[in-house]
């Protein structure tokens, strides 16, 4: 049996910035697991990501130092920081495990973490060299919450421990928000030092210029979206692109659209119809009777208020993309469809042949998912949208000999 010397927590993240519930982590992993020490390793500068152009791997270290000062049995570590290469926690784990060959490590997560923790590069590696500690999301059950830490824990054949922890509702993209616009509840979140330093040096103040980019976006939206919705929320993203170089439509605009498509629904049928009341979104009685449909609505005036996007037309092909509307232009097209053909969908009839329209006749893909869409509504006896009726209706009149010639070929439901 290895002879054990310490016992060493590892804390691994972007701390983009280091806030109360960071520390909050690391207070209830001590008191549960009393580790010798623990560890924060803040992430480095990835080369192909700009979500830490505006503020230096140094900065952020002193922030996370004037945050944890107070506590003695943590120490701040800047290696992946010093390296002008990528960082994978796997590489790291190497590294610590090579340099310290009689420390055991627990590496410290969240409860998101550990939802996506099968897509981290190289899980088995990492789970070969180390345990996990992870804790609990604020809105979780308790219950399915340690089923997850044991499934996983049989799965990779180490130890994800559940720990508890005192909420604190904060998230990383908040508080960037609320440090970009002055606001004074940002020092509710981040110790007085900390606020003190990002004051000082002008840290995340906003600029005339500035919007989320797409890196900060998925960062975000891994933590609020469902895994299985997350890899679709990607696969839109990147079709929608794909369509957009073969129909001359700016690639940065539908790859903004395409990710953000779906970003309201981490939602429930409550809170839509809540945030849609409290933010004056218009509501129409099949939406009040069926209030997932407002996911597209409340997507859209989330892509502008919360991620920055101030275009009009992006925010409008979030609006319309599960509905569609008579007339649509390009990128609302794009985004429409490309949520119905991107790689992760398999059970809509007639798929092969709408993805090959799509890429040669987006006016006749749309009229064949629309089609199809209304006939499996109305199959199942679900609530339809007049708004995709009468979309359905504006392109089948347009592609009316298209549709004939292919009624021959096509699966009808």
């Amino acid at each position: 049996m290895r002879h054990v010397e310490k016992t060493i927590v590892l804390y691994g993240g972007t701390f983009h910035p280091f806030h109360t519930g960071h520390r909050q982590m690391i207070l209830s992993c001590f008191n549960e697991l009393n580790p010798d020490e623990i560890w924060i390793i803040p992430a480095g500068i990835p080369p192909h990501k700009k979500m830490y152009d505006e503020i230096p791997s140094d900065d952020r270290i002193q922030i996370i130092r004037r945050s944890v000062f107070d506590l003695p049995y943590v120490r701040i570590l800047d290696l992946e920081c010093r390296r002008p290469e990528k960082s994978y926690t796997y590489e790291t784990l190497r590294f610590l495990s090579e340099k310290y060959p009689s420390y055991h490590f627990v590496f410290l997560i969240g409860e998101d973490s550990l939802d996506s923790f099968d897509r981290w590069k190289n899980p088995d590696v990492i789970a070969e060299l180390c345990s996990f500690a992870v804790c609990i999301r604020s809105d979780s059950d308790r219950e399915s919450f340690r089923k997850k830490c044991l499934f996983q824990s049989q799965k990779y054949n180490t130890r994800f421990q559940p720990l508890g922890m005192k909420p604190v509702d904060i998230s990383s993209t908040v508080l960037r928000d609320y440090l970009a616009e002055d606001n004074p509840k940002a020092s509710e979140y981040i110790a007085e030092y900390a606020y003190r330093y990002i004051k000082e040096h002008h840290l995340y103040e906003k600029r005339a210029d500035y919007i989320m980019t797409i890196e900060e976006i998925e960062e975000d939206l891994k933590k609020k979206l469902k895994p299985q919705r997350y890899e679709h929320t990607l696969g839109v993203m990147y079709t929608a692109s794909a369509l957009a170089m073969r129909y001359s439509c700016p690639v940065d605009k539908a790859m903004y659209a395409g990710l953000l498509h779906d970003c309201a629904k981490y939602m429930s049928a409550e809170q839509l119809l809540s945030f849609s009341h409290a933010n004056g979104i218009e509501i129409k009685e099949q939406e009040r009777e069926s209030p997932h449909l407002l996911h597209a609505k409340v997507g859209a005036y989330l892509a502008g208020s919360l991620y920055k996007i101030d275009d009009p037309e992006i925010c409008h092909a979030i609006s319309v993309h599960t509905t569609g509307c008579p007339n649509m232009n390009l990128l609302d097209k794009i985004i429409f469809t490309a949520d119905y053909i991107e790689p992760g969908r398999t059970k809509a009839v007639n798929l092969p042949e709408i993805r090959k329209q799509s890429f040669m006749n987006i006016d006749l893909a749309i009229c064949m998912i629309l089609r199809d869409t209304l006939l499996y509504l109305q199959n199942k006896g679900a609530e339809i949208d007049d708004t995709t009726e009468k979309t359905y209706e504006f392109y089948k009149n347009i592609n009316d000999s298209a549709m004939r010639k292919l009624s021959t070929t096509l699966t009808y439901g």
